[in-house]
């Protein structure tokens, strides 16, 4: 999403510049995904290196001058509004946190800690866009402010599938079941090792496959119940993947509003994913894909799946629509511009 709001603004002609900290998954051409004319900044913001990075990120606040500041995850927004302390008043900030940290449900008072670090970085005005209304609630009732919504967005383009929209899912041998995302406790690989194991069980002609890489013992527990694990792959090579399989399923526990949710529904695939904030803001039950609470309804509904009781065709037409149309960068590009106060160039 910061790809897709930097290149946007960029090619309207406005002067970007990105600061980001690296981490184990970011790709090593990721300067070939930004616009040409986007200035990217290096900046180390992990481990002892946080001091250092807060008088790095004010210095080049100050070096760029910017009129917006766009900051992207909790992280983020708090050293970014601290260190936007004392520039011009001019400077306008604007806040997406990406699923903000008080919806974590793999915690309970640090939730606590979390709102009022975000309640001390509110010494600094900003803006928060939540990505969902979802994260719109969580934002008001931890933080205590209202938030813009700007929902996440795709570009349809590269998310073609060749199955057809019409085609029966049972007639795919073996049925391919992909997830994409970091193998931590947060996409719950635990829940999606059950589910491939009761259909493996129930005798399923089923494939898993997880793209992404993570917690060494949770990747073994996923490949000791039968799911593929690929670790990270590049984009094309994800999109490639996603055209060739059938089910995407996500298993999370918690989200913002997840984009490969969004990208399986552009690529013409029947989604499934759990009944948690973020899935049920993308996902409409029965017309754009199917919500499971737990092990047993996933393995019920990969099974009529795939035995072509359930005809899943009308709900991936849907949903293909609803990621090219409420999900489009055109769509995000409007709201974006109205959130800023900006006329699209």
């Amino acid at each position: 999403m910061v790809c897709v709001c930097a290149n946007l603004l960029a090619s309207q002609g406005h002067t970007v510049h990105v600061i980001y900290s690296p981490r184990e998954e970011t790709p090593d051409n990721l300067g070939t995904l930004f616009h040409s004319g986007i200035e990217l900044h290096r900046v180390e913001m992990t481990g002892k290196s946080i001091t250092t990075a807060f008088v790095h990120v004010r210095r080049l606040l100050r070096k760029t001058n910017p009129d917006i500041i766009h900051l992207h995850s909790s992280f983020a927004g708090f050293i970014g509004r601290i260190a936007s302390i004392g520039l011009p008043s001019r400077t306008r900030l604007f806040y997406s946190p990406h699923c903000i940290s008080v919806m974590r449900e793999d915690i309970r008072y640090k939730k606590y800690v979390f709102a009022l670090l975000e309640r001390v970085a509110s010494i600094k005005s900003c803006t928060y866009l939540a990505c969902s209304n979802s994260e719109r609630v969580a934002i008001r009732k931890w933080v205590g402010v209202e938030a813009i919504l700007l929902e996440n967005a795709v570009d349809a383009v590269h998310c073609v599938a060749p199955l057809g929209l019409g085609r029966s899912l049972a007639a795919a041998e073996p049925l391919t079941v992909v997830t994409v995302g970091g193998i931590r406790p947060q996409k719950d690989p635990a829940l999606l090792a059950e589910i491939a194991r009761g259909c493996f069980s129930a005798g399923l002609n089923v494939r898993f496959v997880w793209v992404g890489d993570g917690d060494p013992e949770m990747v073994s527990a996923l490949i000791y119940s039968g799911v593929e694990v690929t670790g990270w792959l590049e984009k094309k090579d994800v999109h490639g993947l996603l055209s060739r399989s059938s089910v995407y399923i996500s298993t999370a526990t918690w989200e913002g509003l997840p984009v490969s949710v969004i990208e399986a529904m552009a690529s013409g695939m029947l989604v499934m994913a759990t009944r948690c904030a973020g899935n049920t803001d993308a996902i409409e039950h029965g017309r754009t894909g199917l919500l499971f609470n737990a092990a047993d309804q996933a393995v019920e509904l990969l099974a009529r799946v795939s035995t072509g009781q359930l005809d899943p065709a009308a709900m991936i037409e849907a949903g293909t629509m609803e990621a090219g149309t409420r999900f489009s960068l055109q769509q995000f590009s409007k709201r974006l511009s109205a959130a800023y106060g900006t006329p699209s160039l």
